[in-house]
């Protein structure tokens, strides 16, 4: 379900331009699901997306607030595609 939740907001953005208040509520509820699961890779990837949203809206404080503590988690797996997004959007939240 949280990957579902985030495949739906990034849909809900990506089809009504403006919509960011809704993609966020999915986004949202998606990062929280992951937590409760105890999966990290779904957090990661839900606030990759979130974070970018958060960008998006010029929140970029509230974007870097939200990522990079989680990015600092993961110890391996440095070379996935997700920790590499991860560490690009930080980059540009500096």
């Amino acid at each position: 379900m949280p990957e579902l939740l985030r495949v739906k907001g990034n849909l809900v953005r990506a089809a009504k331009p403006g919509a960011y208040d809704e993609a966020e509520s999915y986004l949202g509820r998606s990062l929280e699901m992951s937590r409760d699961h105890g999966v990290p890779g779904w957090e990661m990837r839900a606030a990759i997306d979130l974070a970018a949203l958060l960008a998006a809206r010029g929140q970029y404080d509230s974007a870097r607030a939200l990522l990079q503590p989680l990015a600092e988690r993961f110890a391996e797996g440095l070379d996935t595609a997700d920790l590499k997004s991860a560490g690009r959007l930080l980059a540009t939240l500096r």
